[in-house]
């Protein structure tokens, strides 16, 4: 199950090409809840290259307040283990 839903949670992040957008979708944060250890992972070097390949700027208070606890949580992801 696991490698269908990392391709299904690719495609948004594909689509879009920005991760500001991406974590505003509701239902997107909370499946990585379904997700072991390795595919976390893969999921958030996948996001974060996506920002890094797209220039994505966090430039205004609100997209801060709204984004930073969400990218912390992906890096800290890859951090751990």
């Amino acid at each position: 199950m696991s490698k269908e839903l990392v391709h299904l949670m690719k495609l948004p992040i594909d689509n879009y090409n920005n991760v500001l957008t991406l974590l505003k979708l509701e239902h997107f944060g909370p499946l990585f809840e379904y997700f072991d250890y390795q595919a976390r992972k893969t999921m958030s070097i996948y996001i974060i290259n996506n920002a890094l390949d797209n220039d994505t700027v966090i430039s205004t208070p609100e997209q801060v307040s709204r984004s930073v606890c969400s990218l912390i949580i992906i890096i800290v992801t890859i951090i751990i283990n």
